[in-house]
């Protein structure tokens, strides 16, 4: 639905907002598509010099994809995993895929997952606000070369081998048995087919 992302400038920042606060801004693939739409719209040259992306509803900024869009899914991959390996080491990303625990706030801070915690969605907002303001004070082609080493990097990371291995678990029963229970609100049984 077209209410589902926000979008507006406000002089040098544009700000998209996720708004599903019943799903916890779980996001929708046409939520992805307009994200895409708005970004890939953004000139490269022009006014708009930093993008902030909120989610509303004050509980989550989002939850991942709406896991009720995965009943058909077969395909994914491990550039993700990678990039937390990346951040956070790859004894902690093991630790995550293994025990598959939630990781509160203060850890993710202090493994490098979020840069800052604030106390209110407020001082977020304001907090965001401040950041993009300096961001838009900076130089437009020394931030797009920063942006384009980034994704440079990340390019890296995407080339992990892993379509058999995706494959392998997404098409699996397993993977189906774990959405089921997950949106039954049971525990899973697994089978390891």
């Amino acid at each position: 639905m077209a209410d589902d992302l926000l979008y507006e400038e406000r002089g040098a920042v544009g700000v998209v907002t996720f708004n599903r606060p019943a799903a916890h801004n779980a996001l929708t693939f046409d939520m992805y598509d307009r994200l895409g739409e708005i970004c890939a719209a953004i000139p490269a040259e022009g006014d708009l010099r930093a993008l902030i992306i909120t989610g509303s509803g004050g509980k989550a900024f989002a939850a991942g994809t709406d896991i009720s869009l995965f009943r058909n899914f077969r395909t994914g991959s491990a550039a993700n995993i990678s990039r937390v390996a990346a951040l956070t080491g790859v004894g902690r990303a093991m630790d995550m895929l293994m025990t598959t625990r939630l990781m509160g706030a203060d850890e993710a801070l202090a493994v490098g997952l979020v840069n800052e915690l604030l106390d209110t969605p407020e001082a977020l907002m304001e907090r965001a606000h401040a950041l993009a303001a300096q961001i838009a004070t900076q130089a437009p082609l020394t931030m797009r070369a920063a942006k384009e080493v980034v994704l440079r990097m990340r390019e890296r990371a995407a080339a992990v081998h892993d379509k058999d291995l995706v494959a392998m678990c997404y098409g699996s029963a397993d993977f189906q048995e774990g959405l089921d229970a997950f949106l039954t609100k049971r525990p899973p049984q697994f089978a390891g087919r």
